[in-house]
C-alpha cells in the first residue's frame, strides 16, 4: 500500500474515531438534560441582565437627548417605520440641525454593537458549561463566570478582533466590486461578464468567511479554559492560539461536523419555516378577501388569486382558527427546539476543540 493510500486511511479511521467520541459527548450531555437546561436559561437571564447594564448608559443619554432636541423623534421614526408622508418640518428640523441626527444614529449604532457583544457573552458562559461536561462533571450553578469582570472585558476585545478579521475580505470584496463596476462603466467589461465575475467574487468571499470563522472561533473556548486563571492573556492571544491550532486537513473534519449538525436540525428548521409561510397565505388570503389591500401591483395579482384559491374552502372563522392553531404551534416548537438545541452547537464545538485539536 501506497503511503498515500496510508496516510488517506489513517486520516479517515482518526476521524471516524473522533466522530464517535463527539456523538458519546453529546449523548453524556443529554443524560444531564435537566442540569442542563437549568444552566441554560440562568445564562440566558444573566445575558439579558449583562446587556440592561452595559447599554443602560447609552439608554439615559438617548432619551435625553430624545427631550432636550429640538428633532420630533416621534414622527421620524413613524416615517421611518410605517413609510408615512413625513412634513415639511421634520425635514427642515433635521437640515437645520445635523449634529443631533448624528449623535442619535451613533447611539444608536453603539447600542446594537455592544447589544451584540453582551448577547454573544452566553457563548463562553457555555463554552465553560461545556468544558465541565467534558471532563464529565456539573458546574455549579452560581459557579459560572458571570460577574468575572475580567473575562468579559477579554471576551469583548475578541469579539473585537474577530470582527476584524471578518471585515477583511469583506473589504476586499468591496474593493473589486467597485472596480468590476468600473470596469462596466468604461466599456471594458459587458453586463454579463459583470454579472459573472460578481458572482464568482461573491462566492470567493462566502468561502473565505466561512474558513475564516473556523480559524478564529475557538478563541472564546481557549478564554473558557482559564475560566480559574485571575491574570488572563490579552483578547488577541487567544484569537491567534485559535489560528494556530487550526489547520487545513482539520478543516474538513470539521466542515462535516458541522453539515451533519444541520441536517439534523433541518427537519425542525423546515417546519417551522413552513408553518411561518403557511401563516402568512393565512393572514394574505383574509386580508385580501376583507378588501384591505391597497394599490396591488400588477405582479402580485396573480399571488393573491393563487392563494385565494388555495385557501377558498375555508371561511374567515376557520382561517382565524388556523392562524391561531399555527401561532401556538410555533411557540410550542420555540420552547422545545430552546430546551433541545439551543446551546448544543457550541458544546459540540467544544467538543471538536477537545477531541480533535488539542489532541494535536
Amino acid at each position: 500500500m501506497s503511503s498515500k493510500k496510508v496516510k488517506t486511511w489513517d486520516f479517515f479511521s482518526k476521524m471516524r474515531k473522533q466522530c464517535m467520541h463527539i456523538i458519546s459527548d453529546v449523548i453524556y450531555l443529554y443524560k444531564n438534560f435537566i442540569h442542563w437546561n437549568i444552566s441554560k436559561i440562568l445564562i440566558s437571564l444573566w445575558t439579558m441582565i449583562l446587556w440592561f447594564i452595559i447599554v443602560a448608559p447609552i439608554f439615559v443619554v438617548a432619551i435625553v437627548i430624545w427631550f432636550i432636541d429640538p428633532i420630533n423623534w416621534s414622527e421620524l421614526i413613524s416615517f421611518v417605520l410605517t413609510g408615512s408622508d413625513v412634513s415639511y418640518s421634520i425635514v427642515w428640523e433635521v437640515a437645520m440641525h445635523p449634529y443631533w441626527l448624528v449623535s442619535m444614529i451613533f447611539l444608536s449604532v453603539s447600542w446594537l454593537f455592544l447589544f451584540l457583544l453582551a448577547s454573544s457573552y452566553s457563548s463562553l458562559l457555555q463554552a465553560n458549561l461545556a468544558l465541565h461536561y467534558l471532563k464529565e462533571k456539573k458546574l455549579k450553578y452560581k459557579k459560572n463566570l458571570y460577574t468575572s469582570r475580567h473575562h468579559i472585558l477579554v471576551f469583548m476585545s475578541i469579539i473585537c478582533w474577530n470582527i476584524m478579521y471578518l471585515l477583511a475580505p469583506v473589504i476586499i470584496w468591496v474593493w473589486v466590486v467597485f472596480f468590476m463596476y468600473l470596469f462596466f462603466n468604461i466599456g471594458f467589461v459587458s453586463f454579463e461578464g459583470l454579472s459573472l465575475l460578481i458572482a464568482i467574487a461573491t462566492v470567493i468571499l462566502i468561502i473565505a468567511i466561512v474558513y475564516l470563522v473556523y480559524r478564529i472561533i475557538f478563541g472564546y473556548i481557549l478564554l473558557a479554559k482559564d475560566s480559574k486563571k485571575k491574570k488572563l492573556h490579552p483578547g488577541r492571544s487567544y484569537v491567534q492560539e485559535s489560528i494556530k491550532i487550526t489547520q487545513w486537513s482539520s478543516f474538513w473534519k470539521f466542515l462535516f461536523i458541522s453539515i451533519i449538525y444541520s441536517l439534523l436540525l433541518m427537519p425542525f428548521t423546515s417546519f417551522d419555516a413552513h408553518l411561518e409561510r403557511e401563516s402568512l397565505y393565512l393572514k394574505d388570503t383574509m386580508i385580501y378577501n376583507s378588501w384591505l389591500v391597497d394599490n396591488i401591483e400588477p405582479e402580485q395579482i396573480q399571488y393573491y388569486e393563487y392563494i385565494t384559491a388555495e385557501y377558498s374552502h375555508l371561511t374567515d372563522d376557520e382561517i382565524l382558527n388556523k392562524i391561531q392553531s399555527f401561532y401556538t404551534l410555533r411557540i410550542v416548537l420555540f420552547f422545545l427546539s430552546y430546551l433541545v438545541f439551543s446551546g448544543l452547537f457550541i458544546y459540540v464545538v467544544t467538543s471538536f476543540y477537545v477531541r480533535v485539536l488539542s489532541k494535536k
